[in-house]
Parts: C-alpha cells; sequence; structure tokens
C-alpha cells in the first residue's frame, strides 16, 4: 500500500518525537546514574543505613576470695511505640487492662502518643513478661536490659554500693571504679525500607 506524502510527513514527525523523548529519558537516566550517582548513593546510604547501641554489660564485683558480690541479671522493660492511632487505641487498653488502672488513664499517665517512644514498666518479673510476650498488641515490645544483682543481699552493701535502674554507679566500689564498670558500649550496623522498616 502505497502513503500519501501527508502520512509519510505525519509518519516523519511521529518517528522524530519518539526518538526525541528516547533521547530526553536516556539523556536523564545518564545524569542520574552517571553524573549524580555519588549524590544520590550518599542519600540512600543516609536514609537506608544507621547504627544501634548495644550497651556492654556492667563489670562482675568480685570479693578477695573470688565470690561474686554484684551481678547482672536480664530482664524484660515494657515499652510502647504505637505508630497510628488505632494501635494506639489498643496499646492503651491493653496497659489499662494488665495493670488494673482506670479507663481512659494510661495516654495521659504515660504520655502515650502516636509515633513517641514511652517506657511502660521497667524490669518486669518473669511471668509477667511471658504474658506480654504472648498476647501484646502491635505497638507494645519487650527489651532485654540488665539489671544489678546482689547475691549477698546487704551484706556489705555500705562498701559495695549499688548501681541504679540504668546500670549507673550511685555510691561505694559502684561509685568509685564506675568508669571501669560500665565498660564500652559496641554498635550494630542496621538497614532500613523505604517504609523504615
Amino acid at each position: 500500500m502505497k502513503r500519501t506524502r501527508q502520512e509519510k510527513v505525519r509518519l516523519g514527525i511521529f518517528f522524530v518525537l519518539v526518538c526525541f523523548f528516547f533521547a530526553v529519558v536516556i539523556a536523564r537516566l545518564i545524569h542520574l546514574q552517571v553524573l549524580e550517582s555519588s549524590r544520590y548513593s550518599d542519600i540512600v546510604k543516609r536514609q537506608s543505613s544507621g547504627t544501634v547501641p548495644i550497651p556492654a554489660s556492667r563489670g562482675i564485683i568480685y570479693d578477695r576470695n573470688g565470690k561474686v558480690v554484684a551481678n547482672n541479671v536480664t530482664k524484660c522493660s515494657l515499652y510502647a511505640y504505637p505508630r497510628d492511632a488505632s494501635e494506639l487505641k489498643r496499646v492503651a487498653a491493653y496497659i489499662e487492662k494488665l495493670f488494673d488502672l482506670k479507663k481512659g488513664t494510661a495516654r495521659k499517665r504515660f504520655g502515650l502518643g502516636v509515633k513517641r517512644f514511652r517506657w511502660i514498666k521497667r524490669m518486669l518479673n518473669d511471668q509477667l513478661a511471658a504474658k506480654i510476650a504472648s498476647d501484646a498488641p502491635a505497638g507494645l515490645s519487650l527489651r532485654k536490659e540488665t539489671q544489678r544483682d546482689y547475691p549477698y543481699g546487704l551484706i556489705g552493701k555500705q562498701v559495695v554500693g549499688f548501681a541504679d535502674i540504668d546500670n549507673l554507679g550511685k555510691s561505694g566500689v559502684e561509685l568509685s571504679f564506675d568508669s571501669v564498670l560500665t565498660g564500652t558500649e559496641g554498635y550494630a550496623d542496621i538497614r532500613r525500607d523505604g517504609l523504615r522498616n
């Protein structure tokens, strides 16, 4: 079938426009992938990677006979981080039921909010931690922490001293040698997706 001159002109214009479109797309891809690659790689690295601290275990204290007078025990602590309003509502209701609080008081008492980290209770007993692990709604999580344990109780407490809930020495040997007992915090590299998960 023979084309008329007008059809040939239209096809030529269409072909030129298609070629121009692809040339623009290819030029933009070259610009992004080659010329701007280091800039965008840095942006992606900042947004998708990071580090989280790994707390150091506090040092163990021994007496002169090699018996442990201050040790660490692992406990679970409960915290809230609801991601949206519906999670916040379920978290507040669960906390009120768990700790026998008056209905509607959990949000104000613990300062709960969407995308807001809040400690609910630290150093839970093992039975309560197991219950929470089995039936807690999304937005509530457990974090393992170490707590100071003194096997001899009050014996020698004035000399040994004590450490607070954050494992900072407050008196006695715990305070005097706090910089040595604290240790050095570690870090772990993490990767996130586009939704920051």
